[in-house]
Parts: structure tokens; C-alpha cells; sequence
């Protein structure tokens, strides 16, 4: 089966990043048993990335496979695709390091994040989808729909004791996580130094915001964990927050796209807000003996 050239080159590239196993382990996990109308693990392949990648229809899929190799139906497809589970998951999992990202023991580790849904025609957001994921098995752990007035907050998922969930700048929400860390819950979160504050003791105990510019030049350009505490109402929890210098090229990216923003507001980008974009910071609420800034970067 020959794809359009452009699809055909991306494809070459992404068979390169896979293991060198695997087609056999599309026997091994009995993906592929025996060639007929799809002739071996490779075209198999192809058949999952046209369905899953470029999200064509069953029909269009089975279409692709019978120019070249006669008549295929869209139910044998959907088959065929089914017994490729196993597959594909052992396949993301190899890409992805996820079986040596960290030994997880008890807890779970959950990818959430919300995607907005536009219908045909539409001008604006119609509706937000919610998805946890669970990120070792690569399972799907909830799916949620919502009207557009729905924000992104943790409450739209059931998350027990042991949940360790990664969120981006979007879940920067003392309400919400606060009460989930005193649960048991852990988070990973891409932490936005402008939208939530996180605060350290002062020297006679009081509560003191950090000053991030600060805390950040101290580290000199190179990576660092900082203890801080995180409150909601009278509720406080610990945490810590890994710093990671951005390489030249993108610290001079982020500076580049900082200055666009504000500009587009009206406004001129403040020094501080430039010296924050050439650093990823990560909050945790797990310690840096579970979680260290290098698989903390990595996650």
C-alpha cells in the first residue's frame, strides 16, 4: 500500500523512531497472524497511523488497502485495528521510555488536560472535552464532555488517594488542588508564577510570597529545587518547585513571543516577565526524593 509522497515521508520517519522489533512484536502480540488483503506488520502499521494519525474513516481506510490489494471491508478493519492495541501500546511505551520514566510503585500517574470542541459553523467554543489518561498503561481513565462555560479545574474527574496528575498552566488553581493534595493526591504541574503565588517562611515565621526573580538568579543558569508551601483559605501544603534554564535559543523564543503578548494587550513586557520566560518551573507535591527535577523535566 503506497501513501501520497508528503504522508509517505512522515511516515518513514515515524517507523524510525520505533523499535527495531517492531513487526515482531505485531506477532508476538498477535496483531498480525498472516498475510492477506494487508500484507505484512509494516502495511499494518500504516493502516493504524491513516485511522488514528490522519483520523479517516473506517470506510476511507478500507478504501486505502483495496485500490491496491482488492476489496476490504470497513468491519474487518475495525478488527483489525482492535487486535493492534496490545501493539501499539507496547510500541509508545518503548518510544516514550514510559516503563523507565520512574518506578511508580503505589502511585498512579494520570495525565489530564481539557481540549475545546467547536461544531461546523460555529464561531466560538461549543463544548470542552476533559480526558484523564493513565500514562503507564496508556489507558484511558475518564472522559467528560461540558458545555463551553466549563473551565479546566480538577473537580470534573474522580481521583483517589495514590492519583499523581500532570497539568499544564491551566490548573494554576490553589482551590482545587489544595483540597486534592490533603486527600493524598499528588500533582505535577507546569507552575505560572503569575497566575498563582507560592510563598516560603520569613524569619520570624510569617507567611512570605517568594520573589521568583530572585530565588532564580540565585541558581545561576542552572537547575534547582525550591521548598515552598501553597495555601487555600487557612489550608496550607508543602511542595517544591523545580527551575529549568531554557537553552539560549528558546530562552530568546520565549522572550521573543512574552514581548508579542504584551504588545497585543497594549503593553510593554516588564523585565521580570522576560526574565521568567527563560525558565520552566514545575511544582510538585511530591518530594525530591520520589520526584527529582531531571524526571520532573522529563514528565
Amino acid at each position: 500500500m503506497k501513501l501520497p509522497p508528503s504522508l509517505d515521508s512522515r511516515f518513514e520517519t515515524f517507523v524510525q523512531a520505533l523499535p527495531e522489533d517492531y513487526q515482531q512484536q505485531a506477532y508476538e502480540f498477535k496483531a498480525f497472524t498472516r498475510a492477506r488483503k494487508i500484507r505484512s506488520p509494516l502495511q499494518l502499521l500504516q493502516v493504524v497511523m491513516l485511522y488514528c494519525g490522519l483520523d479517516l474513516s473506517l470506510r476511507n481506510c478500507a478504501g486505502e488497502v483495496a485500490q491496491l490489494q482488492g476489496y476490504l471491508s470497513d468491519t474487518a478493519v475495525k478488527k483489525r485495528l482492535a487486535a493492534c492495541v496490545p501493539w501499539v501500546k507496547s510500541l509508545l511505551s518503548g518510544v516514550f521510555g514510559l516503563d523507565q520514566v520512574v518506578d511508580s510503585g503505589s502511585l498512579r500517574f494520570i495525565v489530564i488536560d481539557g481540549s475545546s470542541v467547536q461544531e461546523p459553523g460555529a464561531t466560538g467554543t461549543s463544548y470542552r472535552l476533559h480526558i484523564a489518561i493513565d500514562l503507564i498503561h496508556l489507558t484511558l481513565r475518564q472522559v467528560e464532555i461540558t458545555t463551553a462555560k466549563e473551565g479546566e479545574h480538577l473537580d470534573h474527574y474522580v481521583l483517589e488517594s495514590g492519583d499523581v496528575v500532570l497539568i499544564d498552566r491551566g490548573y494554576n488553581q490553589p482551590k482545587s488542588l489544595v483540597p486534592f493534595i490533603e486527600r493524598g493526591g499528588e500533582v505535577v504541574l507546569r507552575y505560572n508564577a503569575h497566575s498563582m503565588n507560592l510563598f516560603e517562611d520569613g524569619q520570624d515565621g510569617e507567611r512570605v510570597k517568594i520573589d521568583w526573580e530572585s530565588h532564580l538568579q540565585r541558581l545561576n543558569q542552572q537547575p534547582g529545587c525550591v521548598p515552598v508551601y501553597l495555601y487555600h483559605d487557612d489550608q496550607r501544603v508543602s511542595g517544591y518547585v523545580h527551575a529549568l534554564p531554557l537553552p539560549l535559543a528558546k530562552a530568546a523564543e520565549a522572550r521573543r513571543k512574552a514581548k508579542q503578548r504584551a504588545r497585543k494587550k497594549g503593553r510593554t513586557a516588564r523585565e521580570k516577565t522576560l526574565y521568567l520566560s527563560e525558565w520552566v518551573l514545575i511544582f510538585t507535591s511530591l518530594s525530591p526524593e520520589l520526584l527529582s527535577t531531571e524526571t520532573a523535566s522529563a514528565l
